[in-house]
């Protein structure tokens, strides 16, 4: 015995195949995006956050700490990421639904 759930959605319908494919299509883009321009952009501001750091008065040991203390990650700019590929992805869902429906 089997689970079902109708909620109206034919996955075997050229709108949903279409959606699907757009979203294929949008994820490879930011994927490669991201993996190819990310690291740079973070080292490019990261660099440019060290030589701020540096130019303020300070031990050698307290301008490290400093950086230690800017350094990580931002759990503000992981929920933006997520927000902005989310947003993407629905408008691409979207946009193919108005094209094949």
């Amino acid at each position: 015995m089997g689970f079902s759930l109708d909620i109206g959605i034919d996955v075997t319908g050229r709108v949903f195949q279409g959606i699907s494919a757009a979203t294929w299509y949008v994820s490879m883009a930011l994927q490669f995006v991201a993996g190819f321009f990310g690291n740079y952009m973070y080292y490019k501001f990261a660099q440019k956050k060290i030589r701020e750091i540096r130019s303020e008065d300070g031990t050698e040991q307290e301008i490290a700490e400093k950086i230690v203390a800017k350094g990580g990650t931002s759990w503000g700019a992981v929920i933006l990421g997520f927000a902005v590929y989310s947003a993407i992805v629905v408008f691409g869902i979207f946009c193919v639904t108005k094209i094949f429906a």
